[in-house]
């Protein structure tokens, strides 16, 4: 009876909240172990129950990384879903996926599934959608097909280009030389598509990646075009969520940019403009790209780079120690291992 009633209150929050696939995934880390029993109970009864096999997905998402028992548990809804209801959108997602490297024999399960379901119905652009995503890191040549057949089958529709355009940026951190140049033209190819083929916030969002990958190119008139669109105001004046993110990258690029042409104040001011934004949740969390102030610190300006970190910790508070730690590094007259900031 205690079950029955804790999974009629679970129904009941998802009906009235009217939830979505984040919700649901959210939702479920908050779960607490009788919770999770109930729903595990329930699906026993109603297996087809996809929104609490969703939810419950997001507590064993990161009840795994604590348990790793409870990372088979995780693995056996999914290959549920992959198998049953290969639509289910979580499966294009973080908490619908399978470590190819932790769990080879659950991924090649998985994998087989998803590759019938494609050969059985090759045009759904929903399973195409999950399964592009499900391969991406394991096999992003089988993603680039899949995204493709994507585009041809709805090319008015953004989410395709957009996705190759992500595909072939992430594809460039592993290279160098010629190939990233090749990689980021191509990039720049289908973030254009997508840009064309947005709505107004669409756009906006995409303005960064644009910057980015055109620079990459060496394609210096676009960078400079989408950078300087990133700090243009809005149109009614409101700040987004990703208001900080403009303000940030946008001088970031500019500055990298001067720097290139060999306009040296021009970047630092740059540098030090890009810190004074009022941040966002990425900033405040996975932190700064310090590709500018890396470059800034091979062409000596160390100065100019112990300040831009001391603004820096005014947003990325979570970052104090490593801002810190790099700053002490500078001053002595050397270089950071930035890690990962280097391509965020």
């Amino acid at each position: 009876m205690l079950l029955l009633i804790i999974h009629s209150f679970l129904v009941a929050c998802l009906m009235v909240n009217g939830m979505d696939i984040h919700d649901l995934t959210m939702k479920g880390r908050e779960l607490n172990e009788k919770e999770v029993v109930a729903l595990e109970s329930n699906l026993k009864d109603s297996p087809n129950d996809v929104d609490s096999r969703t939810m419950i997905l997001g507590y064993y998402f990161g009840a795994q990384f604590r348990n790793r028992e409870l990372a088979k548990t995780h693995q056996q809804h999914v290959l549920w879903l992959v198998e049953n209801a290969p639509e289910a959108e979580v499966l294009s997602h973080p908490e619908g996926s399978i470590d190819h490297i932790m769990a080879p024999k659950a991924f090649a399960k998985a994998k087989k599934l998803l590759l019938k379901h494609l050969e059985d119905d090759s045009d759904n652009l929903v399973i195409i959608k999950n399964a592009s995503a499900f391969f991406a890191m394991s096999d992003p040549d089988k993603t680039e097909e899949l995204l493709n057949r994507a585009a041809e089958l709805a090319p008015k529709d953004a989410e395709w280009p957009l996705a190759l355009g992500h595909l072939h940026s992430r594809k460039m951190i592993w290279k160098t030389g010629k190939q990233v140049g090749e990689l980021a033209a191509s990039a720049l190819k289908h973030f254009e598509r997508a840009y064309e083929l947005s709505d107004e916030m669409g756009r906006d969002a995409i303005l960064t990646s644009l910057g980015k990958v055109a620079f990459a190119a060496g394609e210096m008139e676009k960078a400079k075009t989408y950078a300087t669109k990133m700090l243009e105001p809005s149109d009614d004046g409101k700040r987004d969520w990703n208001y900080g993110n403009k303000i940030y990258d946008g001088n970031q690029l500019l500055g990298r940019i001067a720097l290139k042409i060999g306009n040296l104040d021009e970047a630092k001011k740059r540098l030090l403009e890009s810190a004074k934004t009022p941040g966002s949740p990425q900033l405040g969390s996975f932190g700064p790209n310090m590709l500018l102030a890396k470059e800034m610190i091979e062409a000596g300006e160390k100065e100019v780079v112990a300040e831009y970190f001391d603004l820096c910790g005014e947003f990325w508070e979570m970052g104090a120690d490593k801002l810190e730690n790099w700053k002490k590094i500078v001053e002595a007259g050397q270089q950071p291992n930035f890690g990962a900031n280097l391509n965020y």
